[in-house]
């Protein structure tokens, strides 16, 4: 049907479904899982469309899908002017910040990704959110 419609496939945490084979042996879901592994790439090599694969865990990819990739591009780390870009571009705009928030010291104090940026963004407004509602009248 992919083929078909002429879509695009999308893995997401491909880590998850194409694991390297063989890793472990011991168990029948094991077994079961290198066997949906020998699957895919079996279906890969006759998917005439594009296939993205995304993962944080490359290493743990079995080998046989190098073969079958034609590009592959690596997202290192942000580097501390990214971070205080992501900072500003996760931050919600309407909502004021504190005259002590430095986002440029949060870049520079703390090495994190993308994800984890948008996540610290979006804790921060849920716990606003609530101690909002518990100091007011609205009923919960």
């Amino acid at each position: 049907e992919a083929d078909r419609e002429k879509a695009v496939l999308l893995f997401d945490e491909c880590d998850a479904l194409v694991h390297a084979r063989g890793t472990a042996r011991e168990s029948e879901a094991a077994r079961s899982a290198d066997r949906m592994v020998n699957l895919l790439l079996q279906h890969m090599e006759l998917f005439n469309g594009l296939i993205l694969f995304t993962s944080n865990h490359a290493e743990g990819l079995d080998p046989a899908i190098d073969r079958r990739l034609a590009l592959k591009l690596e997202f290192p780390m942000p580097g501390e002017d990214e971070r205080r870009l992501l900072w500003e571009k996760h931050m919600p705009a309407k909502l004021p910040l504190a005259e002590d928030m430095d986002l440029g010291l949060l870049a520079a104090r703390y090495a994190l990704s993308g994800g984890l940026i948008k996540n610290a963004v979006a804790e921060a407004v849920r716990s606003l959110a609530a101690t909002c509602l518990r100091n007011s009248d609205i009923p919960e």
